[in-house]
């Protein structure tokens, strides 16, 4: 018994109750339910979610009453971009000594990196000099002030 009989197994359990398929992303979820369509005809009751797409539905109004937006991975970006463009700017001996570093491949590198520090809990006062992990002290600092300016918003990856 595969995956999509297991699925079907259990719609039809109780098939008039409404059931949510919670899956890693959207397309996922609908292939899902199109293979047991084909396999088997017809369902409904059944919606597709990611994690992500519920925690922002359950969030969203609490969020929005304490003025806080839930931003998703391309939001983040730009605010990470845009984080180094000033960091660029306000010490111009750091790291980031232009602004031609911050192009689109480097953001997306360091956007990257943040995305995993947040996801792991790091804070910006645990981040600890390793010769593996920054290339020099000036490059723990930026990393430093990147998670703290991030810790300002409300992040989901």
């Amino acid at each position: 018994m595969d995956l999509v009989d297991r699925l079907y197994q259990k719609i039809i359990e109780d098939p008039l109750s409404p059931k949510v398929l919670i899956v890693p992303s959207y397309s996922q979820g609908h292939q899902l339910l199109e293979r047991i369509c084909e396999r088997f005809g017809s369902i409904f009751n059944v919606e597709v979610q990611t994690l992500q797409g519920m925690v922002h539905a359950n969030t969203a109004l609490e969020l929005a009453g304490r003025r806080l937006r839930l931003l998703d991975e391309d939001q983040l970006f730009w605010v990470v971009r845009q984080l180094m463009l000033h960091q660029a700017e306000a010490a111009p001996h750091s790291y980031i000594t232009q602004k031609s570093m911050v192009n689109a491949g480097v953001v997306r590198k360091v956007h990257q990196s943040l995305v995993e520090l947040r996801i792991a809990g790091v804070r910006s006062g645990e981040i600890h000099e390793r010769e593996e992990a920054c290339i020099s002290n000036n490059c723990l600092t930026i990393m430093q002030k990147l998670i703290a300016g991030i810790g300002r918003y409300v992040v989901l990856s």
